[in-house]
């Protein structure tokens, strides 16, 4: 499998905090059969994309190493999970925010208070720059999951949706709107979202690997697999 959404980088955000958290996220991967990593550490307004990108790097060369000589067989690359405000368009090197050697930018939005047309209007902006937006965990959005017109004209802009693996066995909301989003094949891509070592998160990938319904196929392999590989 591969997984485009982890937090897996050490002391750089609110996920691993320690190398050795970092290995012990990834041997857990490995065991859930995921053979390839993308590290999106949160990017938020006010940071600079280049020390950022500094930060992010070095931390992906040290736990490169780690894995190197620890001789664990699974491939990292380097992206983003970028929060997008009116403010984040005032940078301008959103196009240095995308995963690695692709134009998809893995977003993250306000869960509520939202407008609908805001929404949309941030997805435009972004996507006229030539990156493609992949939504994170989209069951987490209030407005979205109350209007369907919206999630038709997100979808219609060619926007990509990522729902977290853990939410399909979660109840409430969050949980419906997730399994409605997969049951009906609108989610492209399925995604860990894993902070920590102790998580549930990898757990629940494994659960859903085991599956051979061609749609889990294609959004735990397929298409995260292409994007991983910049030929989506």
């Amino acid at each position: 499998m591969v997984d485009l959404h982890s937090h897996v980088l050490f002391e750089i955000d609110d996920g691993a905090q320690s190398i050795e958290a970092s290995v012990e996220i990834l041997k857990r991967a490995i065991d859930a059969k995921i053979n390839k990593m993308m590290a999106t550490p949160h990017f938020s307004i006010g940071d600079d994309v280049d020390i950022f990108l500094d930060r992010r790097n070095r931390r992906l060369e040290a736990l490169r190493a780690a894995l190197k000589e620890q001789e664990m067989d699974i491939c990292l690359k380097g992206g983003a999970e970028v929060y997008i405000t009116d403010e984040i368009f005032n940078e301008d090197k959103l196009d240095k925010l995308t995963m690695e050697g692709s134009n998809i930018m893995l977003t993250e939005f306000k869960y509520h208070s939202l407008k609908p047309e805001t929404f949309l209007d941030y997805v435009d902006e972004i996507q006229k720059n030539g990156i493609r937006v992949l939504v994170a965990h989209p069951e987490r959005y209030s407005y979205l999951m109350a209007n369907p017109r919206l999630l038709e004209a997100l979808l219609n802009r060619e926007a990509l949706l990522q729902v977290n693996a853990i939410s399909l066995f979660e109840e409430g909301e969050e949980g419906e709107f997730a399994r409605f989003l997969v049951k009906n094949e609108l989610a492209h891509v399925i995604g860990s979202d894993i902070h920590h070592p102790g998580s549930r998160r990898l757990k629940a990938m494994k659960k859903l690997g085991e599956s051979d319904t061609a749609y889990i196929v294609r959004a735990l392999n397929d298409v995260p697999d292409k994007i991983f590989e910049g030929v989506f």
